[in-house]
């Protein structure tokens, strides 16, 4: 019986080791999911965030209490029990209270920032990186569909060529050219091959896994009109950029400890409580003492004035930062609002006249040179003509892509657009 078991176990081993499970299919969507879960830079700008939380949750703790032991007249330097006077006392320092809670305002403050700027503008970048490596395998599937169809094509073409050479209605000289535009097909069809391995590793790594790992995608590159106008994007970015409003919060963390430093004048309070015990002839008498200590700050004039001139600076730094976030905003949004419009443009174009001109001269150049009407450079011109637009239609559709994505990031929004969304999906996967 174990005989039996072990061998079945080995056969199904063998099974699954022959036939490998295929990998799912991943959607756009799901893949910034898994890449925002799995991305250790992700991983990384989060720990960046957390670790000032933690550094403003210690601004709520209050300075160290201090425990006080004193003896006198002992006999023995060790003799505790052989006293006359013991005092137990506790001293606490107590900040004024606006300064205490100003200072933790900053530090709140500073980590919303440190999340804003740093974790959640790390998140939208890696959206956006996500999408484009997302289109760019995509395109290279694309690109390597149409250099394989194109081989097949010269390959047949070559073969028609060597029978029409043996039947003597074609020279030489044109099998020859066939045969070195098939060598030039079988060339760029390489190209495609490493080109499509190189852009599925680039994604998996900022999926976060290992670049071997199998991909099989499931949305198609497809052409995408929007009608966006440029003040509502101008609003939008100035409404959802994180870093704009990390800077933001920034500015308010300055002014916090601005307004911290400028009752830095007023003293802070130690208070000092003991218990005092003496031995007398008649037996032991306890008594209380209580101490206030103000720190009065003599010397304000050089600490605390520099120390209000350098929070009036630093703010003034961080409103500087701000405005110039802003305009740099701004200057995206409207730097990739032009390039979407001309990648628009340029994608319509090459749909609706280059692309299918291209294909009927190539139709029409093929039945002449099959009936002996057009010579074999004019076939191979259309051919080349027909190759270099297929390409170029597909890498112009991936631009497209990623003009509207990095639109997309300079708005602060997630490139992959909600499910419902009013928009006119054209086209289908190329070939």
């Amino acid at each position: 019986m174990f005989f039996f078991c072990k061998k079945w176990t080995s056969i199904v081993c063998l099974l699954l080791a022959a036939f490998p499970a295929q990998a799912e299919s991943l959607s756009r969507a799901q893949a910034m999911e898994l890449a925002l879960g799995q991305n250790p830079e992700v991983g990384a700008a989060r720990a960046v965030w957390k670790t000032e939380q933690a550094r403003a949750l210690k601004t709520w703790a209050l300075p160290s209490p201090e425990l006080e032991l004193e003896y006198e007249g002992l006999p023995g330097t060790f003799e505790l029990g052989q006293y006359e006077k013991r005092s137990v006392g506790l001293t606490q320092r107590l900040e004024f209270p606006v300064k205490w809670w100003q200072r933790h305002r900053a530090a709140n403050h500073f980590a919303e920032a440190t999340r804003l700027s740093v974790y959640e503008m790390v998140r939208l970048d890696i959206g956006r990186d996500v999408q484009v490596a997302y289109d760019r395998v995509l395109a290279d599937g694309q690109l390597l569909l149409l250099a394989e169809e194109h081989v097949q094509l010269a390959r047949g073409f070559l073969e028609r060529a060597q029978t029409r050479l043996a039947a003597g209605d074609v020279p030489k000289l044109d099998v020859m050219r066939a045969e070195v535009a098939l060598g030039r097909l079988e060339s760029r069809q390489i190209e495609a091959q490493d080109a499509r391995v190189r852009s599925q590793a680039a994604l998996n790594v900022l999926l976060g896994q290992e670049p071997e790992e199998p991909l099989v995608l499931s949305d198609g590159l497809t052409y995408e009109a929007m009608t966006l106008d440029l003040d509502t994007l101008y609003g939008q970015a100035l409404r959802q950029r994180s870093d704009l409003g990390g800077a933001t919060r920034a500015l308010a963390s300055t002014q916090a400890v601005r307004t911290a430093s400028l009752v830095s004048w007023v003293p802070d309070l130690t208070l000092r409580f003991a218990r005092e015990t003496t031995k007398d002839p008649v037996g032991p008498s306890k008594s209380w003492r209580t101490s206030f200590v103000l720190e009065l700050p003599v010397f304000a004039v050089f600490e605390q004035r520099g120390e209000i001139a350098e929070a009036s600076a630093r703010h003034a730094q961080a409103d500087a930062e701000r405005e110039r976030i802003r305009l740099r905003i701004l200057q995206e949004v409207r730097t990739t609002y032009s390039a979407f419009q001309g990648t628009g443009k340029r994608m319509v174009l090459m749909r609706d006249r280059v692309r299918p001109t291209a294909e009927a001269a190539h139709q029409m150049a093929r039945r002449s040179y099959e009936e002996g009407k057009a010579s074999y450079l004019d076939l191979l011109e259309a051919q080349r003509d027909l190759i270099e637009t297929g390409m170029e239609y597909v890498e112009t559709l991936y631009e497209y892509r990623v003009a509207r994505n990095h639109l997309f990031h300079a708005i602060g929004q997630s490139p992959v657009l909600p499910d419902g969304e009013s928009r006119e999906r054209e086209g289908r996967r190329t070939h």
